[in-house]
């Protein structure tokens, strides 16, 4: 069996490595955990920047470095790997190329209205993965 994690450094993401360990550890699962890189966009003195390609990289190593410790220390080890691009677009395409059986997900429980506005990675990775999902809260 194949498990893939999508991870974003919140405190629910580690739930959901924590969570994907529990069902993988007995079954003797293969993890991974996966981080989609999408530069920040912010504003300064009114100036919209875009964070440079190399500083949204070595976020995701810090993600990825920082989940594989959670995953250890729940009793797994996890490979890792860096997708770039949407992340619910990135992480189910992923998932199809890689065979996995299953996909976790943290929800970091926004309100309902930025989720209408925004949107969620986890609801949106639901919609467009076609292998189970599981919504880790």
């Amino acid at each position: 069996m194949r498990f893939i994690v999508a991870v974003d450094g919140s405190d629910e993401s580690d739930e959901a490595v924590r969570h994907a360990a529990s069902f993988a550890e007995p079954l003797g699962a293969e993890v991974e955990l996966v981080h989609a890189i999408t530069p920040e966009i912010y504003s300064e003195e009114g100036r919209t920047l875009i964070e440079d390609m190399s500083d949204a990289e070595a976020r995701s190593e810090t993600v990825l470095s920082d989940s594989a410790e959670v995953a250890e220390d729940a009793g797994i080890d996890a490979s890792t790997k860096s997708l770039y691009g949407d992340a619910a677009e990135e992480v189910a395409d992923y998932a199809d190329e890689t065979d996995a059986d299953s996909v976790f997900v943290g929800h970091r429980g926004v309100s309902t209205q930025y989720e209408d506005v925004v949107g969620s990675v986890a609801q949106e990775l639901v919609r467009k993965a076609n292998v189970p999902v599981t919504v880790v809260r």
